[in-house]
């Protein structure tokens, strides 16, 4: 071992006489210390406010126990590997960010174990370790310390790839030659909010389909660094994916997400601690490792890693992060070594009776899965120094006071008798960047401000930040989009010009939130470029379907919805050719589903029954019934008859009367003339 040592540190130290180093400095943010309880849903949420208006590039969750009188650290996780299903005891603070919180979510019994605590070590024996410390504790204490990018050294790798629980395996080469000091790996989620990566497999997978299991699994070499995220249980569509803190959480289940890998290297002078030793079964070494000093929690940085022995395929040197508590239980595979810290000591656990590395089962499936009995547990502890500015410059013609060069320090200048202010800033504060805002101020000669043009000052334009160097020909204004919005149009740079305008025109930051994933449409397959702005979903019919509505090319706009409607795509049976029909010509616009055949009857006839407008079915039939055309004459003279029918029915004949009736029946006639023939008789004259 000391001979692995020695080349570790000649490693490093030809490293900091090679590489490009500079400071890391004290958080930008750093909370107060605020209660925290575990088991109680009331109580299970904490929202910490750093308002500092951008995205951190690094955050520390410490979570503080306090065991037998002495303070103990342990560290919060960028997801859960578990919910509260199992019946076993688990530990995690879960945490996710923006540009202006960070939300903390504490374990509690929603529908069914109150096993979990905020920090727990392996106390049912799957850990070897301290035994003074084992959990899972239910009570402590949390705060956040965030880091922006102008609190970080220079920056030598920034990439990032999509992932979820299908896309659950990359690997990116870097080309640094070299193990950067620090690295983050950064999951931007569709509420806006950011994850982070995780250094240790508690869970490789869930004894159900209803256990779920999440997180963004890295690590990293002098050559490339390599992701995992677990996938879905078999053959589900359930539990997989980049974030988890739900049943038991209340921080959301989140399947992809664009994962950010940032890395830097730090000075040298700032490592104050050092040690690396190998743990495994059948290793003895120690578990609590004394620092040389005393480190306070505020000014220093603890670092606790562990490297895969270099002859263990196919992970061997890469280096991963220690976990802050665990939440691995007998149910499944784990790995990974656990750390806690005090300002004096620092306390290491790892697996009993099995692999310190494992990687595999549903994290990145199959993909370099990993089973190493031993790794080298690595040590670091940095120096935060404070944020200094540079001292002012001096300017001729003005004077200047300078309270300081810490953040919120100010220069103030005054430009001397005889002399006027015609650009810059007589006001500068000292920035969380190390910089003075604005620019520098000009006190100009009283004699020459005639000849001098001047611009007005440039417009604000919403979702951007700008800077202006000056208001006279030639100096410039640049904007510069903030995270999240993307610049859409106009010049973000502006020069002033001799006719006292702006060049260009202002220039517009639209935002880049990501579109929901693209819906699934019945008998089509569909391409997906990805779900920001600007990208498309590009629907396809299967083959025997066709495209009858919405639209097969559908692109990410910047209210984050996609363009159009849903495609629909149909079965391609046709109808049979349309009957030929007397008396009638028809005309056929197809034989799919929606075409037609129109019917007209011919001169001289007319549409005498069934459908002349028939139209294609989705079952491949025409609608309706087939038409009749009929002769005009034969419907007159159909007329005429029916005319002759009602007449013979309402015609009454003679021998029908009353009065031809009562004729054939001999009664009393009161006339005169019936009574002399009555009683005379009938003469009959013949006269020839």
């Amino acid at each position: 071992m000391q001979g692995q040592t020695f080349i570790v540190n000649i490693l490093i130290l030809y490293r900091c006489m090679n590489a490009e180093a500079s400071l890391l400095y004290r958080p930008s943010f750093v909370s107060s210390w605020y209660e925290a309880t575990a088991q109680n849903v009331n109580l299970s949420l904490l929202v910490i406010d750093h308002y500092l208006g951008e995205y951190p590039v690094k955050v520390d969750v410490q979570v503080k126990i306090n065991e037998g009188g002495q303070d103990y650290i342990f560290s919060g996780l960028g997801s859960s590997q578990r919910d509260d299903d199992i019946s076993k005891d688990y530990g995690g603070v879960i945490y996710m960010y923006n540009d202006q919180h960070i939300i903390l979510s504490f374990p509690y019994s929603q529908n069914n174990a109150d096993t979990g605590g905020l920090a727990y070590t392996g106390s049912d024996g799957l850990y070897f370790g301290p035994t003074n410390l084992l959990g899972p504790y239910k009570n402590g204490y949390v705060r956040a310390r965030v880091w922006l990018a102008s609190d970080m050294p220079h920056i030598v790798l920034n990439t990032s790839v999509y992932m979820n629980e299908k896309i659950n395996y990359k690997e990116i080469t870097h080309g640094l030659g070299y193990y950067p000091d620090l690295v983050t790996v950064q999951t931007q989620l569709s509420n806006g909010y950011m994850s982070d990566g995780v250094g240790a497999v508690s869970m490789a997978s869930t004894p159900s389909m209803y256990n779920s299991l999440s997180g963004v699994l890295y690590g990293y070499d002098e050559s490339k660094i390599r992701l995992w995220v677990p996938s879905d249980y078999f053959n589900t569509t359930i539990g997989g994916g980049v974030f988890l803190a739900i049943d038991g959480y209340k921080l959301g289940h989140y399947k992809s997400g664009d994962v950010k890998i940032l890395a830097w290297n730090v000075q040298c002078s700032q490592q104050v601690y050092y040690k690396t030793f190998e743990v495994g079964d059948t290793i003895d070494h120690d578990d609590k490792i004394n620092f040389t000093c005393l480190y306070d929690w505020t000014n220093f940085l603890v670092s606790i890693q562990y490297r895969v022995p270099d002859e263990s395929s196919p992970n061997g040197g890469m280096v991963f992060n220690a976990a802050g508590t665990t939440q691995a239980n007998v149910f499944s595979n784990y790995g990974g070594v656990i750390y806690a810290y005090t300002e004096k000591e620092a306390l290491i656990w790892r697996p009993t009776n099995g692999p310190v590395v494992y990687i595999g089962d549903r994290w990145g499936s199959g993909n370099s899965n990993q089973i190493a009995y031993t790794a080298d547990v690595i040590i670091r502890v940095y120096h935060l120094p404070e944020a200094e500015c540079p001292y002012p410059e001096t300017i001729g013609n003005a004077t200047f006071n300078v309270t300081g060069v810490m953040y919120e320090d100010r220069t103030l200048y005054t430009c001397k008798s005889g002399h006027s202010h015609v650009g810059g800033d007589l006001t500068r504060i000292c920035g969380r960047n190390r910089q003075w805002s604005g620019i520098v101020p000009t006190c100009l000669e009283m004699i020459y401000l005639k000849e001098v043009s001047k611009c007005p000052y440039p417009e604000t334009v919403g979702n951007s930040t700008f800077n202006v160097t000056g208001l006279r020909y030639g100096d410039s204004t640049v904007y510069t989009c903030k995270s999240g919005y993307s610049h859409g149009g106009g010049d973000l740079t502006r020069i002033c010009g001799r006719n006292s305008l702006w060049s260009g025109i202002v220039p517009a930051c639209i935002d880049v939130s990501e579109c929901p994933y693209p819906e699934t449409v019945g008998n089509s397959t569909y391409k997906v470029t990805g779900l920001r702005y600007g990208d498309s979903t590009v629907y396809t019919c299967k083959s025997g379907y066709s495209h009858v509505g919405g639209d097969l090319t559908r692109i990410c706009s910047q209210n984050s919805q996609w363009s159009g409607t849903v495609p629909a795509c149909i079965d391609d049976s046709e109808c049979p050719y349309p009957e030929t029909v007397g008396n009638a010509t028809f005309n056929v616009t197809g034989l799919r589903y929606g075409d037609s055949t129109v019917y007209t009857c011919k001169s001289g006839y007319s549409h005498g029954g069934g459908v002349l407008t028939r139209i294609c079915c989705r079952n491949g039939q025409w609608s309706g019934i087939v038409p009749a055309c009929i002769d005009l004459k034969q419907q007159v003279k159909g007329s005429y008859e029916d005319i002759e029918e009602v007449l013979n029915n309402i015609r009454v004949h003679k021998k029908d009367t009353s009065a031809y009736r009562r004729s054939l029946i001999s009664v009393k006639d009161k006339r005169l003339s019936s009574k002399v023939i009555g009683s005379t008789g009938v003469i009959i004259f013949w006269y020839s």
